[in-house]
């Protein structure tokens, strides 16, 4: 048996063919690492030059407005007002509830402690807008703690606005203190009132 003709025992040509894969193999190494190092480094030079030449334009700063130029201070025309019809002054005439007395039974009446009327606050704006004056009669209970706890109107002033206004200021402002009986036990009172709205 002879080995000549098998191809793997030719030496000659086998050393050939292995230097040519060497080489080849080589070349690959040789061009993979000249691409990875030197490819790279130019690649990161030319960024890192570029990014060096890069330039960042600045916004303008914006114009300044010129100054206005400074405005005549022009007063508002006056206002004319018209003629007035409501009069400027009111009145309230309220007679004061008397102190307290003591009947022939031995009972004593209530005794007006605070509550006025206001003449400048008290008088409705709708009333004197229509110019209402007027006395208007009430009647009112005054409860056992001495607040006043119903008011009636009596007799009209001819002001809706006049009478209810009345009734209103006698139940939130009026406090007395309470009447009694003979035995000295507080007791509920009825009274009455006039009460006169004027416009000076």
């Amino acid at each position: 048996m002879t080995f000549a003709n098998l191809p793997f025992m030719d030496t000659s040509e086998n050393r050939s063919r292995f230097i040519s894969i060497g080489f080849v193999v080589l070349l690959h190494i040789l061009i993979g690492y000249a691409f990875i190092t030197g490819l790279a480094y130019n690649v990161v030079k030319t960024v890192s030059e570029e990014l060096k030449t890069f330039d960042v334009a600045e916004p303008a700063p914006p114009a300044e407005a010129p100054p206005a130029e400074p405005q005549e201070s022009v007063e508002p025309a006056p206002v004319v007002a018209p003629k007035s019809v409501v009069p400027t002054k009111a009145k309230v005439n309220a007679a004061m509830p008397s102190s307290s007395s003591s009947s022939a039974t031995g009972s004593m009446s209530a005794r007006w402690r605070r509550g006025s009327f206001d003449n400048d606050r008290d008088y409705p704006p709708a009333a004197l807008r229509r110019e209402e004056q007027g006395t208007v009669r009430v009647g009112f209970t005054i409860g056992t703690d001495g607040r006043v706890t119903s008011c009636n109107v009596l007799r009209s002033s001819g002001s809706s606005a006049l009478d209810s206004t009345t009734c209103r200021i006698i139940l939130s402002r009026f406090r007395y203190e309470p009447a009694r009986d003979a035995m000295g036990n507080p007791v509920a009172e009825t009274r009455t009132q006039p009460v006169t709205w004027r416009i000076s």
